[in-house]
């Protein structure tokens, strides 16, 4: 089941609890916007400005237009589908935001370490904007560092003097 499929919040409801709970963290300088299929809310912690993006539904989306069986669904059926998606995902993007801001508030993680992707540059791209191309490419391109070996086996383990001393008998901090 996906998170919040069944709310009854509003989308807007949700929008002013966002603003509550950043405003009770510190942050001012609200805003959201909704253009075609985009939405973002954005606020400033300590000048810091900051975006997060939701992709909002169409109404022709095949969840929201068609049946689980494929029946195309009335136009009324469609708008309800339609803003109960809406509603869902901006339920999601507050998940999102309340768990980060959980997170810098137990010490869990700073507050630039929670929010580095989303903060925005002076050009209007957020951080991961500007970071996740060569972040895909260079994955893709195999240039990142594995963090665990591929079918390399068992690790392997030093015993004795050597692991303690070294190969030239200083000892290993």
């Amino acid at each position: 089941m996906r998170y919040a499929s069944g709310t009854s919040v509003s989308a807007e409801r949700t929008r002013e609890q966002m603003m509550r709970i950043l405003r009770q963290f510190g942050a001012d300088g609200f805003g959201y916007a909704e253009r075609h299929l985009q939405g973002a809310v954005q606020f400033q912690y300590h000048k810091i400005p900051v975006q997060f993006r939701v992709r909002l539904p169409s109404r022709s989306d095949d969840g929201i237009a068609c049946t689980d069986t494929g029946r195309e669904r009335s136009a009324n059926q469609r708008e309800q589908f339609w803003q109960r998606e809406t509603n869902r995902r901006w339920r999601a993007v507050f998940l999102v935001i309340k768990a980060l801001l959980v997170g810098v508030e137990e010490g869990v993680i700073t507050f630039e370490e929670a929010f580095l992707p989303y903060i925005v540059w002076q050009d209007g791209r957020t951080t991961a904007d500007i970071l996740l191309p060569p972040i895909q490419a260079a994955a893709e391109s195999g240039a990142l560092p594995l963090l665990l070996p591929e079918q390399a086996g068992p690790p392997r383990v030093e015993t004795g003097p050597s692991a303690v001393l070294g190969k030239k008998g200083t000892r290993h901090a």
